[in-house]
């Protein structure tokens, strides 16, 4: 039940950020439109920013499971960046929120964690020393991150060609790890 609640209460929080400023919206409204009491809330939660994180963190953990699972890394970004544009109306709001610096951090990692795990499994024969690979990871989290943002606040941007082009930079770890970019 603890899980379902919680679930309720992130969906109740997206539901609200859709129709209002992200900004304005209090666990009043939450517990209103779940049906909860505040207690309950809070039994869960210690507050709306504690809901946006763990929301994300369960995004992301799906995200880098998916995209491990995607067999390579343009297939494992696809998903990532196709998911980012379908929920853009939400993402622009946080993006445009007081909340943007969280939430880029946690993008951030998202992002790391899910080039980390494809690319250190690609590695398991270490033909790329570690910290040459977490600072290329690391390196290319922070773009695809830059390129997260564009294409949330840019609907003109054609996602299968962003991919490629990614790929395309990240060819040169991808061909080292014999990797399909």
């Amino acid at each position: 039940m603890a899980r379902n609640t919680k679930w309720a209460i992130i969906k109740a929080y997206i539901d609200l950020i859709k129709t209002k400023n992200i900004d304005k919206v209090t666990v009043k409204d939450v517990v209103e439109v779940c049906g909860i009491t505040r207690q309950t809330f809070y039994y869960h939660f210690q507050d709306l920013q504690d809901v946006l994180e763990w929301g994300l963190r369960m995004t992301s953990d799906t995200a880098v499971q998916r995209g491990a699972e995607a067999g390579s890394v343009e297939a494992a970004l696809h998903l990532f960046l196709d998911a980012a544009d379908r929920n853009r109306q939400v993402a622009r709001k946080i993006f445009t929120s007081q909340k943007k610096p969280q939430l880029c951090d946690m993008i951030f990692h998202m992002i790391e964690s899910l080039l980390f795990a494809i690319f250190k499994e690609k590695n398991a024969d270490a033909s790329i020393p570690v910290d040459e690979l977490d600072f290329a990871v690391h390196f290319y989290a922070h773009a695809v991150t830059g390129i997260l943002y564009d294409v949330i606040m840019n609907e003109d941007i054609d996602l299968d060609s962003t991919v490629q082009q990614i790929s395309v930079l990240m060819s040169p770890l991808t061909s080292r790890l014999n990797m399909d970019a």
